[in-house]
C-alpha cells in the first residue's frame, strides 16, 4: 500500500512541477505565442493557460484543439462538400 501512495505522490509532484507562475508565466506566454506562429492572440493564450490551471502542455492542447475545431467548422460551413 505504501508503494501505491508513493507513486500517487510522484504523479502529483510531477503535475505540480509543470505549472508556471510569475516571470516564468510571461516567458511561457511568449513561447506559446511563438509556437503558434501568429495564429493565436495573447488573450487567447492567457485564457487557455487559465483553463489549464497554468499547465502549458495542456494549454497548447486546448489551443490546437480549438483551432482544429474552428478550421473544420469553417470548412463545413463555407466550402460545399
Amino acid at each position: 500500500m505504501w508503494m501505491l501512495y508513493n507513486s500517487d505522490a510522484d504523479v502529483y509532484g510531477q503535475a505540480a512541477s509543470n505549472l508556471v507562475s510569475g516571470n516564468t508565466l510571461e516567458q511561457t506566454i511568449q513561447q506559446i505565442l511563438d509556437m503558434g506562429g501568429g495564429t493565436w492572440e495573447r488573450d487567447t493564450v492567457v485564457r487557455a493557460l487559465r483553463a489549464a490551471y497554468n499547465n502549458p502542455e495542456r494549454a497548447i492542447d486546448y489551443l490546437y484543439s480549438v483551432s482544429s475545431m474552428l478550421t473544420n467548422y469553417q470548412c463545413i460551413t463555407f466550402i460545399p462538400c
